[in-house]
Parts: C-alpha cells; structure tokens; sequence
C-alpha cells in the first residue's frame, strides 16, 4: 500500500506492518472505498511542525498507534527519523528536544550521544489538546497534566443508623467545587531539572505561551464553574511563582489563544468580542501589555483557533481563517490591514513561519483526504509540496466532491459539500443522503464524516456512502459561525439560542435546493446527524415529509428545556455552577421563565419519518444524556411510527473502536435500504434499474413519494 512514499523509512521503523513499494501500489488496481477498510487502515495524522533551520521541518508523525519525531528536507532528499516518541518539541535555540519516551517525558541533546538532560513522569504532560511550550531561552519547559472530572462520578454512600443514603447536596457541593476539569502546570527549569515546580488550576488550559524571562502566560477556561459570576476567560501570568491576570472576555468556551509577540511589547488574542456568549465570531485582536489597551485587527474573518504567528519583527501576525469549510492563511499589519496568502481549496493547519521568515509551512487536507506538507515562499508566493503523507486516490476509486453554496429563505449564501458516486451518471436519479454536521454554534463545516471521526478522521466515510450509490450532501447552516457576528446577535434576540430553528430552515432550503437537480431521487432522501447535528434532525422530522428515514446519533438535547433539566437532574442535581452560564445566556429564570421552556422536545407527534436512534452507552466518556433521545423514541413508538433505538453500551460520544463504527455504518444503511426501498447486493451497494433505484420487490413506478410539507 503506497500511503507514505515520502517517508517509508520512517514508518518502517515505527509500524511492523509491511508497505508495499510505489511501483507495486501504481499497478494495483484501485478498491472500492468501504467503511471497513477505512476503520482498518488507521490513517495517518501529522502534528507539532516546526522548523529545523530554514532547510527542513520536523513533525511528529502517527500511524496505527506509533508515533515518530519524522524530519523533511525541503531542498530533495529522504525524510528521515529523528527520534521515536510522541509529542515531540524542538527548543528554541535547535539543540534540545522533548519527547514521550515510554512513560516519561525525555529531554535530549540534539547533537552527538543525544545526551539526556532530564526526565519526568508523562503524566505530568498528558492534556487533550498536546499543549507544551519551551521559553525563549531554552532553559526551562511548561507541560500540561488535565484530568476531566466525571460526568457521573460513583456514588458515595453513607451508613447512619443502619440506614444507607446518599447526602446529594454534599455530593453537588462536590462536583462545584472540581469544575468541569482540573489543570496542572509543571515548569521543568533544566538547570535545575530535579526540582519541577507544579501549580495546579481548576479548569481546563486553552493557551500557553512564553514571554519574556520567566513569564509563561497561559489561558485556564473555567466553563461554567465561575462561584456564580458572569462567564468569562482570562488570559493570566505566572511570574516567579505568582499569578496576576492581563486581560480578560466575557462569554464562555472563549479559548482565546494567547501569544507574546518576539520583543514583548503585545500579545495577541482570537476571541468573540462582538457578542462575548460563546465563539460565535472570534476575531484577532492585540493587548498592549504596558497598559492593557487593546486594538482589533479583523473584522470579517472567522479567526481559527490559537493560529495566530508573530512576525519576527512583531509588525503583524500570520492567522488561518474559515473560508466556508477550506481554511486560508492571511497575514494582517498592526494597523488591521489584512493581506490573503492562500485561496486554495484545502483545509490549512500546523502553520509555522521560518526562522528568515521568508517561508511559510503548513498541512493541508483536501475533499479526497490527500494530506500534504508545503511550503510558500512568502515574496514570490510560490507554494511547492514537501510531502504527500497520504492520498487516498492512489488506492480508491473516489467521485468527485465539491463545495458549493445554496441560498437560505433570506439569501444568506451557505456552504456545502457535495459527493459524488465513483461512477456517477448524471442520467440516472440517485438517492442522497444529507448529512447535518455536529457542533452546533460555532462549529464549522467540518471536513469529517462523523461515524468514522475518532477513528478515522476525515472524509472518506462520505466516500464510502457514495460508493454504495448515494449522492452525499453535508450542508453548513448560519449558526456555524462563518456568516458574520450579526447572525449570533439575531439568534440571541429571537430566543433560538442554540440556534437549532434557524438552522433547521437552512438545511431545508439546502435539501430543497439540491432536489432541482435531475439526477436526485426526490422520493429518497435520507437524513443522518451526530451531536448537535441529531438534534438538528430531531427537529427536520417534525416540519415535513420531504425526508424519506432519519437517524440521529447521540444528539444534544431537544431545545432548551430539556438541557435546562438535564442541568438540575442526574448527576447534576443541586448543583448551582450551570445557573451562571444560563443566566447568561438565556436571563435570569425568575425573570423570564417563559423562555426556559423552549424547545422541542415533545414534537415527535409530528414526526412520520422511519427514524433509527443511536445513542452512547457511557456517560464518563462523553456520551450525551438521553432524555431528548428516548422522550423522541417514546413518541414514535406509540404513534406507530417505525423506529429503533440502539444504546452502544462501550462508546462515549461517537465511536471508539472499528467494531462499533462498522456495525453503526450497517444499521444505518440497513435502516435507509428498508424504509426508502432500495435493493441492495451484497456488497450493500444501489441497485439500479433503467436508471432508476431498483425497488425491494415492487415496481419503480409503485414507490412512496413523498408527502407534501406542513
């Protein structure tokens, strides 16, 4: 299998598994992509790029649970392995170097025997999100130990009297007082490496980052666990051992991506200043750290994440920004003007500006899920390819895929992917399968089918649904974040503050948009969402008949009164940290206890739709709580209304191993083959018949249409 020409090498010395030479793979004939050779080939994911010199670049490499500290010279030449370890980080000054060896975090010289210069236990940098951060001079090094609390802790039971019970306000009183996570930061100073110094915060770390001397700024999100206060996330300093705080926004899961810039002076920040709730619009901005002032630099970009990159002169930032589900590199000036790098149809991430800063390098990821390393000369804007770390068209026959944009009941123009089968006839009337993607507010077009997203990220799962003959459609809507801040601003003043009503009519008027098309079956149309998208779906059924089956996949709650309960019940119960975040967000509920029964969660009388519920089975490893879900399979049972509901008892919030993945895919094609009457062959794939689906025993002619919308 020619996956990682670049770099066999280096896999080889990292997987057992052999690869095939490239001539071999170039002869094979192309497979047909299925869900399960995708959750079997474990793709490849590459992280922490940095610059070696101005020559190479060295990145932590991972395939099939193996991870190698991988170098790439720019100018020809072989990657090669710089050392085996995940999570690698190179210093500053290019000569040490941090990996997870094993159980422990290693420091190494770069040069010669490799020399060990410290080591301390990898607990002490385990964190969801790989966050380290050397400081400038390359003597000391900031790791990050989270520990998520559980979300349904075991239950202390007393025994008064002979009597067992449970104090349930004790236990809340518990839970506030442990937040949502808990952080510790350990400072390793290598000159005195056996005397780490730790200092623990409740909250999870969004940011970390160096400034000068011993000043290691850093961002602990608190979430909702603010002892009553309004929501909000500070940017803090930690100085010879003391914390003070240099700025501060309201809103909550505001990550903020705090950096200092090279001569100290500023510090940047991506946060949502226009409506400070959530990150419904986040925006770069930078805070004068002599007085705390602070200057906007964009206005009309969706700032991602924590990409901001200091110029080396500190003049201005490179930044990735949503380009309607692509990502595009910008640089911006101090004074806010805004200069385009890249307009190519790609996902960008991992960028890292040259030690000259003449070169820009970056990952990129495509509709076909080729991964790629590249550089751009920052002067002439050349853009040439370092590695293919993947490309998946080498083996499978792909359709085509594309964005597009459909217009919304108001003109909002909103994106879309579209996939196309391998062998698609524009003659023939396919079935399409829309996909609602989860998230919810904020969340952007992902370029990620959700069954395979923690096994196999990426978009080959769409892939898959195509090849068995469906038309795949993964529609964005407005509450996603790519469509300005006024768009969050109207949600919140309408009351739909999760934004699902909006939403719903966007993706209708997208469905509607695509059934212009001749060659979509307008009687088979099948729904499907995860998280934030199944409740999307949830409410779809309930508004017309347009869709033939839906499936919902641990969906969020249906609306605002039944995640408002979900607060106060369960594991939740007495607890008072949630009170601040829905003051914030929906007022305070003895002012306006109308709007806290908003929702839909008794709607599912109005849903006709064959609907399959799949749920999560483990609520310490994310799964949602099933309210919404089993009020929704309930409804439907008693209105005669086919429907299943299936609780994978192992899995959290989505899907952990290959197995349950797989059998998920089946249920769900199986669910759609049944109730949209579609024959299938072996292999799962359409039928069809005169360019037509061929039918489950009955006559094209005799198919269901679908009923008119109310």
């Amino acid at each position: 299998m020619n996956r990682f020409v670049s770099f066999l090498g280096a896999l080889s010395v990292a997987c057992a598994a052999p690869l095939a030479v490239a001539a071999a793979a170039e002869a094979a004939p192309l497979s047909t992509v299925t869900v399960e050779r995708v959750m079997a080939e474990k793709l490849p994911s590459v992280s922490d790029v940095q610059w070696l010199g101005n020559g190479q670049l060295i990145g932590n490499l991972s395939l099939d649970g193996h991870s190698v500290q991988t170098v790439w010279p720019l100018e020809g030449g072989h990657s090669h392995v710089l050392a085996p370890g995940e999570g690698g980080r190179l210093s500053p000054d290019g000569k040490r170097f941090i990996a997870r060896e094993g159980e422990d975090w290693v420091v190494r010289e770069m040069q010669g025997a490799r020399r060990e210069l410290a080591r301390v236990p990898g607990a002490y940098g385990e964190n969801g999100s790989g966050r380290m951060a050397w400081s400038r001079d390359s003597e000391q090094i900031a790791l990050v130990q989270d520990v998520a609390t559980l979300a349904v802790p075991p239950a202390k039971v007393l025994t008064e009297n002979g009597a067992r019970i449970e104090d349930v306000g004790a236990q809340a009183d518990a839970r506030d007082a442990g937040g949502f996570a808990s952080t510790t930061i350990t400072v390793l100073d290598l000159r005195a490496p056996d005397k780490p110094r730790r200092f623990p915060f409740i909250g999870r770390l969004n940011a970390l980052d160096w400034g000068a001397a011993d000043d290691l700024y850093f961002v602990v999100q608190p979430f909702w666990n603010t002892g009553g206060k309004t929501p909000s996330t500070a940017v803090q300093v930690l100085q010879h051992g003391e914390v003070r705080e240099v700025f501060r926004v309201k809103g909550i899961m505001q990550a903020i991506g705090a950096r200092i810039s090279p001569d100290g002076r500023w510090m940047s920040v991506i946060c949502d200043i226009d409506n400070q709730v959530w990150e419904d619009f986040t925006s770069l901005l930078v805070v004068d750290l002599s007085n705390g002032k602070t200057r906007r630099l964009t206005r009309d970009k969706y700032v991602t994440g924590d990409s901001a990159r200091w110029a080396r002169d500190s003049s201005g930032l490179y930044f990735s920004a949503r380009d309607a589900g692509w990502r595009q590199l910008y640089h911006v000036d101090l004074l806010g003007k805004v200069t385009a790098l890249t307009d190519s149809p790609t996902v960008k991430r991992e960028m890292q500006i040259s030690p000259d800063e003449r070169r820009l390098a970056y990952a990129a990821t495509d509709g076909l899920g080729k991964l790629e390393l590249r550089v751009m000369d920052l002067k002439t804007r050349r853009d040439q390819q370092v590695a293919v770390l993947d490309d998946p068209s080498t083996r499978y026959r792909l359709g085509r895929f594309e964005r597009v944009k459909y217009p919304a009941p108001d003109g909002l123009n909103i994106a879309a992917w579209v996939i196309y089968p391998p062998d698609f006839d524009p003659s023939k009337k396919y079935p399409m399968y829309v996909d609602v993607h989860g998230g919810g507010p904020a969340q952007y077009l992902l370029l990620m089918a959700p069954i395979s997203i923690g096994l196999a990220s990426g978009p080959l799962a769409w892939h898959a649904w195509a090849a068995r003959g469906y038309v795949v459609f993964v529609p964005d809507f407005r509450s996603a974040g790519d469509y300005g801040p006024g768009v969050a601003s109207a949600r919140y003043r309408s009351g739909d503050f999760n934004g699902i009503e909006a939403d719903t009519r966007d993706i209708e008027a997208g469905t509607k948009w695509m059934l212009e098309r001749p060659y979509i079956d307008a009687s088979r149309v099948a729904l499907f969402g995860l998280s934030a998208g199944g409740a999307r779906i949830n409410r779809l059924l309930t508004r017309g008949s347009i869709y033939r089956a839906g499936v919902m996949d641990d969906a969020i709650a249906a609306g605002v009164l039944p995640e408002f309960i979900e607060t106060m019940s369960g594991p939740f119960a007495g607890t008072t940290a949630s009170m601040s975040f829905w003051n914030g967000m929906v007022g305070k509920f003895s002012e306006k206890p109308q709007a806290y029964l908003g929702g839909f969660l008794f709607d599912g009388y109005k849903s006709t739709a064959p609907t399959l519920i799949l749920v999560g089975g483990d609520r310490n490893k994310g799964a949602l709580n099933p309210l919404s879900a089993e009020v929704l399979f309930s409804m439907l049972r008693r209105n005669g209304v086919p429907t299943r509901m299936l609780r994978y008892v192992d899995e959290g919030h989505g899907f952990s191993t290959p197995a349950s993945a797989t059998h998920a895919f089946e249920q769900v094609a199986g669910w759609f083959a049944r109730y949209m009457d579609m024959a299938t062959d072996a292999n799962g794939k359409i039928l069809f018949d005169g360019g037509r689906v061929k039918g489950l025993g009955s006559n094209v002619s005799e198919l269901r249409q679908p009923a008119t919308s109310r």
